[in-house]
């Protein structure tokens, strides 16, 4: 069974080549039929998609695949490893992965991945407190300095930029970030309000790994004609309360199962999990979203929780397929579109978080950014 093609094109353009075709330049799956989409480096399941620079062609075919074996729910198991030989990236950058059927107009999902030329060296400082007190003593701000070769024959104060992004996020990732000052050793981004995030608080987790016994925070685990079903303990508001550390996956999720000898790839079952938030009345003028990689990091339809008046909270359903997850509620102005965790879950500077940096550099005479460096730093 070989239907599926993959094609690989720069986000450069990406907006040019979709624009008719009303598909995004993001994460975005297009089907109902497709769940549990895994992009990341081999053996490093939760490191985000970075490979180093080396030569591409654009398409190839999906043609490993497995069937489920002995789950409720039927499903097929596809796999592909890139680079390879016939797939070779030959330009730093960003990249936008596009999976179809055998007509190229119909697009399965689109992810997106990054190709580093690695030239930049960037340092990083977290302070205490922000540089200005009125931003919120509990937020976290991160300082760069940035040094790469020939600094200023490239024009870097003009044709650089810098785009961070807080764990999985990008609602609230900062793109286009140019320097506060320029010495003539290096680039230094510092005492910016774009640079300063909002803390949160560590992801709440739930494991599906193992039905046999019941899984973590679970208060039922049955099966209906639809497959299984995992109710879960109610949630409730994190942000009067006292930070406690506690060890997460920075929002990701982790595919497996408890038991020996099995294979999640085509022996994890997929179940209906609901979530419920208590909350004592319906915000008017907010919404309510599940965030994660347990929903791709979106907030729309797929991850919006309603409102239950006579339960008093929020309450969602989603499908997900064995192993771990972690989640967070998020808070969306309606007015604005801004989102905040802290309404629900609190802010503290403590929270670990990742942060993803990206540097680029503008290529004037190829008309595209490189990306010439990446660094992942822990907030604690």
């Amino acid at each position: 069974m070989k239907f599926k093609l993959l094609i690989i094109i720069s986000l450069s353009f990406c907006a040019n080549i979709f624009a008719q075709k009303n598909i995004s330049c993001s994460d975005m799956n297009y089907r109902d039929d497709v769940q549990t989409v895994l992009l990341h480096p081999k053996d490093f399941d939760f490191n985000k998609p970075v490979i180093n620079l080396n030569n591409m062609v654009e398409q190839d075919d999906i043609d490993n695949f497995t069937f489920s074996f002995n789950t409720y729910k039927n499903y097929v198991h596809y796999d592909l490893m890139f680079p390879t030989p016939e797939m070779m990236p030959k330009l730093s950058g960003n990249y936008l992965l596009v999976v179809t059927g055998e007509n190229a107009d119909d697009v399965y999902f689109t992810r997106r991945f990054y190709v580093v030329d690695e030239k930049a060296v960037i340092s990083t400082t977290m302070p205490r407190y922000p540089f200005d007190l009125n931003l919120g003593k509990e937020k976290q701000e991160i300082d760069l300095d940035i040094v790469y070769p020939d600094l200023f024959n490239s024009r870097a104060d003009q044709y650089s930029n810098v785009t961070i992004q807080q764990n999985g996020r990008w609602d609230n990732a900062v793109f286009g970030l140019k320097p506060t000052y320029i010495y003539p050793e290096k680039l230094s981004y510092v005492n910016n309000a774009k640079t300063v995030f909002e803390s949160g608080n560590q992801y709440i987790r739930i494991n599906t790994s193992n039905f046999d016994n019941r899984p973590e925070r679970t208060r039922t685990v049955y099966h209906d004609d639809n497959g299984y079903v995992v109710t879960l303990f109610p949630d409730t508001k994190r942000n009067t309360v006292a930070y406690i550390t506690d060890e997460d996956l920075y929002g990701e999720k982790y595919i497996y199962m408890e038991l020996a000898g099995y294979d999640a790839t085509k022996e994890a079952d997929y179940a209906w999990v609901e979530f419920f938030l208590q909350w004592p009345q319906y915000m008017l003028d907010k919404e309510v979203y599940i965030l994660g990689a347990i929903t791709d990091w979106h907030m729309d339809e797929s991850s919006k929780m309603e409102y239950d008046p006579q339960r008093r909270g929020y309450q969602k359903r989603l499908l997900l397929k064995q192993g771990y997850y972690d989640y967070m509620y998020i808070v969306k102005d309606k007015e604005t579109g801004t989102a905040s965790l802290a309404p629900i879950n609190g802010d503290f500077w403590e929270t670990n978080n990742l942060y993803h940096i990206f540097v680029y550099l503008y290529d004037y005479l190829q008309n595209y950014d490189q990306l010439i460096g990446y660094k992942v730093i822990r907030s604690h």
